[in-house]
């Protein structure tokens, strides 16, 4: 076993380079880091770990890489408290439009007061023009992590995570902010305040701002699509105007993804999942898991929320996890039965308007076993069965159960038919007369 000297963290004997923060493990060994802070000798491959940044924060250790930078954990001088840094990357810091949008949504995302969106402690430029975003340090995993590792999630378990990322993204909605960006990587699941599975929501740094004016709009024009493909809305895809139920939409592909383990849109690549999703319908649950367990009622929700078109779809976060939540309270879990497939783009069945309602149903009725038939003689001398009039009323309501009735499995006796009968009395009479005629032509013959 080999342990990085930068970052303490454990590889195997055949590892060559620290994922972390790129230390070679053939170069000379570096001293042991100390208990707060890593010794940085011999230039490390991160020129940024072991350096203070405006005076005000120390870089420790490098923890993960984005599209528009890294992120490191580091401290704050003064106040020693744990705090995690994401830096602009130097191509992108040398570009005015792009500075100009990383402050401007820093200090949008700053704006989010909410227990379950990440708290955002400061941002600037520091020296050599790099350009830093300090926010809250979470020690825990990302909710990606934790499916790759487990799998689908139980149902309670998953619910109570989204009705808190449910809030978070709310928060931000009410603000005017849409995330934009809202995957499990963007979810970290920690302990806080006593409760398991907290649910902190972050990156809201490539977020925008609903009503924006135009200076502020042109620094959103940098020629590509914000978001990852797997969980971007039809809308966000198309390049069209985005609300809040564009966030929904992907909220509901991660609730799909808990309860299954799988995406509800297949395809080799991103793209090809980015245009299925414009053309094609979400693969349904029981589909994606054949043996999941869970009630009808909840996959209805989450397909509303993955509804095509945005008023198909609940008008907010809250009233989604409201439903999920109301689905999984009052609907006993059993394997989905086969539903008929609603027309792509349609609009869903059941009410448009708050929470969803479960659609009422009759009970099934209870089938009563019918009398057994008393024979009736007839004049002619021979018993008939005629079956007892049914003592309960039939139930009228279409596809409930119906006693097979009258039935010989109930007492009646099968009349027998007199049609063979009748037919063999009329060969034999037939053949009788032949018999007779050609008598009559034998004795004509003789004389």
């Amino acid at each position: 076993m080999k342990r990085c000297p930068l970052c303490g963290e454990d590889y195997s004997d055949t590892t060559r380079f620290c994922v972390r923060d790129g230390h070679d493990f053939a170069s000379a060994p570096l001293e042991a880091p100390t208990e707060k802070f890593p010794v940085v000798r011999d230039a490390p491959t991160d020129p940024l770990i072991g350096r203070e940044l405006a005076g005000r924060y120390r870089v420790i250790k490098k923890i993960g890489q984005g599209g528009m930078g890294a992120v490191y954990k580091g401290e704050h001088i003064k106040m020693n408290r744990p705090t995690a840094i994401k830096v602009l990357s130097p191509d992108l810091a040398r570009n005015a439009e792009f500075v100009a949008r990383f402050e401007r949504e820093a200090a949008m995302a700053a704006r989010i007061s909410h227990p379950n969106a990440v708290n955002i402690y400061d941002f600037g430029e520091a020296e050599d023009g790099i350009v830093y975003l300090a926010m809250e340090f979470l020690e825990g995993e990302p909710l990606s992590a934790i499916i790759t590792r487990e799998g689908a999630l139980p149902l309670d378990r998953a619910v109570r995570m989204a009705r808190q990322a449910a809030e978070a993204l709310h928060a931000a909605h009410r603000l005017g902010i849409i995330h934009r960006d809202f995957k499990p990587d963007n979810v970290i699941m920690c302990r806080k305040q006593d409760q398991a599975d907290w649910v902190e929501v972050l990156d809201f740094g490539i977020a925008k701002e609903i009503a924006i004016d135009t200076e502020k709009q042109a620094l959103t024009k940098t020629g590509f699509v914000l978001g990852t493909p797997q969980y971007m809305s039809p809308e966000q895809v198309k390049g069209e105007p985005l609300d809040p139920r564009s966030d929904l939409y992907s909220l509901a592909i991660v609730c799909y993804e808990m309860l299954t383990g799988a995406l509800p849109f297949g395809g080799d690549s991103p793209q090809s999942q980015m245009v299925k999703r414009i053309l094609e319908p979400p693969i349904p649950m029981r589909q994606a898991r054949p043996q999941l367990w869970l009630p009808p009622a909840v996959e209805q929700v989450i397909m509303r929320g993955l509804a095509l078109a945005p008023q198909h779809r609940f008008s907010t976060t809250t009233e989604f996890a409201a439903a999920l939540e109301q689905a999984a309270r009052t609907t006993q879990a059993q394997p989905l039965p086969h539903q008929p497939t609603t027309p792509w783009g349609a609009p869903p069945q059941g009410p448009q308007q708050g929470p969803y309602q479960t659609p009422p149903h009759s009970p099934r009725p209870t089938p009563q076993t019918p009398q057994r038939p008393t024979p009736v003689m007839t004049p002619g001398g021979q018993p008939s069965y005629q079956p007892t009039p049914p003592p309960f009323q039939q139930p009228s309501v279409p596809g409930q159960y119906q006693p097979p009735y009258p039935s010989p499995y109930y007492g009646q006796q099968p009349q027998k038919s007199k049609t063979g009968l009748i037919v063999l009395i009329v060969v034999i009479v037939l053949l009788a007369l032949m018999g007779s005629c050609l008598m009559l032509m034998a004795v004509s013959n003789n004389l």
